[in-house]
């Protein structure tokens, strides 16, 4: 697999860097750096993610709601609501309305009317959405070891918990 180049040198961010800091010197080097780092490895890591993907013709939304479903099926729950999956993948109704169209098209989820209230709808997995995901998760698993490798098992700790305590979250700056 061909890796493409970075779009910034280390030296170009270095610079890119001292010169948002010159004309903003509210700015951390530090902070800038950090996050344009978490912000390169996620970007690397979802174009990885969709390359893989597209072989199977789902986009990482679609995958996730597979994901959301597989584990709520891990967790006893035969199926879920599409409010319940809009809200566990932190996207909007008419959102997961599209996703789930394409996946029941393709075959990968089933809609059911809920026994309970006729109403609402449940969503399961079929056979083919299990399969896929018993087909995928290997290598994928071999992926996340693979980007991992380069780190102890205190380490991805740590990074974790950094990521957590870093409280990334867009909220208005403070008045």
């Amino acid at each position: 697999m061909k890796q493409e180049k970075p779009a910034f040198s280390r030296s170009a961010k270095t610079d890119l860097i001292r010169k948002f800091v010159q004309r903003y010197p509210v700015l951390q080097p530090s902070a800038f750096e950090a996050l344009a780092a978490i912000l390169d490895a996620g970007r690397e890591w979802g174009t990885t993610l969709d390359r893989n993907l597209d072989a199977y013709g789902l986009s990482q939304g679609r995958y996730f709601v597979l994901l959301f479903l597989f584990y709520q099926e891990m967790e006893g729950a035969e199926s879920s609501s599409p409010s319940k999956i809009a809200d566990g993948l932190s996207v909007t109704r008419p959102t997961i309305t599209w996703l789930l169209d394409g996946l029941e098209r393709d075959g990968f989820l089933q809609r059911r009317n809920d026994s309970t209230d006729r109403r609402a709808l449940t969503i399961c997995l079929t056979d083919k959405g299990r399969q896929f995901l018993d087909d995928f998760m290997p290598a994928q698993a071999v992926r996340i070891n693979t980007a991992m490798a380069n780190l102890t098992v205190e380490e991805r700790g740590t990074l974790v918990s950094l990521l957590g305590k870093s409280g990334l979250t867009l909220s208005p700056p403070p008045e």
